[in-house]
């Protein structure tokens, strides 16, 4: 609640590229914001916390795109849009909610779907994996009985590529590209599983590819004694990963207490 109430005095994100990084970071404060303005609602409402949120999505509705750099870009957005439609759909007035599926859909999943054949973020095993299909399949099922042919079509060439980045959690749920990403990658990997549990009832086997069940033991073997972290990979001391949220739901998913007593 303090942090929706510091965003509720700042202005609407900026569209404004940084260098490689490109929109990510945009899209990200986005995500950040819409996040928690959403959540306060949803526990004690309040419409100044629905009315803020709507101002920064009428906002991002405009983009002339969500990033064409990379796909974290607009993953991240697609993300964002997507957890306002589901979680303040009945607060939504017809109007809210067209603007934002169509945003979804003209900004995020018909560009996303493009590059499945035109990117190489399809066939990768890192991060940018993860995010991307997780992203793009979130704001899928989101809108899926709204838009069900071009959803359909986002969902199985997710549920088809993931299984590439995903699959490099085995055998013992180490992430290769260090700590910093494991916190990225199991940010997303948890949203998507659960996304498809609750949409769909099932995660379609994704939950059983070795290694994953193990995911989150690595911050607890990857930090030392002196507070700092083993950082190998992509990653330096500024952006380790001690812990995350989604030890929460990996604890819950896997049925391991270790992993919420740790976080």
């Amino acid at each position: 609640k303090n942090r929706g109430d510091r965003v509720l005095k700042e202005p609407v994100v900026a569209y404004e590229l940084s260098g490689m990084d490109g929109l990510v970071y945009v899209s990200r404060q986005v995500l950040g914001r819409v996040s928690v303005l959403a959540l306060v609602y949803r526990v004690e409402g309040g419409k100044q916390y629905l009315n803020r949120a709507w101002l920064e999505l009428d906002n991002a509705a405009h983009f002339r795109d969500w990033g064409t750099r990379q796909i974290l870009d607009s993953a991240e957005m697609t993300t964002a849009f997507a957890i306002a439609y589901d979680w303040l759909y009945d607060a939504w007035t017809p109007e809210q909610r067209a603007e934002i599926r169509n945003a979804i859909v003209n900004l995020g999943l018909k560009p996303g779907l493009v590059s499945y054949v035109t990117k190489k973020w399809p066939h990768q095993v890192d991060n940018h994996n993860t995010v991307g299909n997780a992203g793009l399949s979130i704001g899928a099922l989101a809108i899926g009985d709204e838009e069900p042919e071009l959803s359909g079509e986002i969902l199985e060439r997710g549920l088809s590529s993931i299984r590439q980045s995903l699959s490099q959690f085995a055998p013992d749920g180490a992430w290769p590209e260090g700590p910093m990403y494991w916190g990225y990658a199991t940010e997303y990997e948890s949203m998507y599983l659960d996304a498809l549990e609750t949409a769909c009832g099932t995660d379609f086997g994704l939950g059983d590819i070795p290694g994953l069940n193990k995911g989150g033991w690595f911050p607890l073997y990857d930090n030392g004694p002196a507070d700092g972290t083993f950082n190998y990979g992509d990653a330096d001391e500024d952006h380790d990963v001690r812990s995350g949220p989604q030890l929460l739901w990996m604890s819950r998913q896997f049925h391991d207490p270790r992993l919420a007593q740790y976080e």
